[in-house]
């Protein structure tokens, strides 16, 4: 594809924008993510995501995937959030497993920071509970817990437990967000929006 400042070329040929493409990209990705919420622990990788959306929507892109994902995931979260939906951006990772700097915009628009990887990764993964949760994925034996996905169904690693003489119940996590409207609650456990 040549053009400078071309981002994409639809399916009958003409240059198109960011935008145009975003907007046939995103009920697509909505849909598709919204399979793999429906399963404990899913989840999928940027390259999986994109080439989801590229052969469904027809569209060709002119950037590398390093240059456009960032900003789609954006996009996307902002999208779901908009109709009621969780973040399904959470559920997409880098081929490392980690959502990656690719989603730190993603969390700055649901006004979430993290100041350091392990953080991005703790957010992620609350916000990929709250898609199982709105799937109705069937919930796992033990409960929901916060699951980094390299320990999830894309990964699957058997751990041996370890040898305690007694190990104290797991804390009750937290709510972080509203479970109606997905905005970050405050001190109060209360929902601004909703209450």
């Amino acid at each position: 594809m040549s053009g400078i400042g071309a981002f994409a070329r639809a399916r009958d040929g003409s240059v198109i924008g960011r935008s145009a493409a975003e907007s046939e990209w995103i009920p697509i990705a909505r849909e598709f993510l919204a399979t793999v919420a429906s399963r404990p622990y899913a989840v999928t990788t940027q390259r999986e995501l994109a080439q989801h959306v590229l052969s469904r929507s027809g569209i060709e892109v002119n950037p590398s995937l390093n240059k456009w994902i960032g900003p789609f995931l954006t996009h996307l979260t902002q999208a779901c959030v908009a109709e009621g939906e969780p973040p399904l951006g959470a559920l997409v990772t880098a081929d490392h497993g980690k959502v990656g700097p690719a989603f730190d915009e993603a969390l700055a628009s649901l006004e979430l920071g993290a100041e350091t990887p392990k953080d991005r990764e703790r957010l992620a993964a609350e916000l990929r509970l709250q898609c199982y949760r709105w799937a109705d994925a069937p919930e796992p034996a033990g409960g929901w817990r916060l699951q980094s996905p390299a320990a999830g169904e894309r990964s699957p690693r058997a751990r041996a437990p370890r040898a305690t003489a007694h190990r104290a119940p797991a804390p009750e996590p937290v709510a972080v967000y509203c479970p109606s409207c997905f905005v970050q609650l405050p001190a109060t456990g209360v929902c601004d929006n909703c209450a």
